[in-house]
């Protein structure tokens, strides 16, 4: 995150840089749904105990 962030302060990015710092954002963006959920269902196991 801390280099997606820096390379957009320095706003010399060409387009096919932007395509891939849109994937891995994107990509980011599912693994953390994904724990979320995971965690979600846990705490949920939990309540039902």
């Amino acid at each position: 995150m801390r280099e997606i962030a820096e390379q957009t302060k320095q706003e010399n990015l060409t387009p096919g840089e932007l395509e891939v710092l849109n994937v891995r954002l994107n990509d980011l963006t599912t693994q953390v749904r994904a724990i979320d959920g995971e965690s979600r269902r846990t705490e949920d196991r939990r309540i039902l105990e």
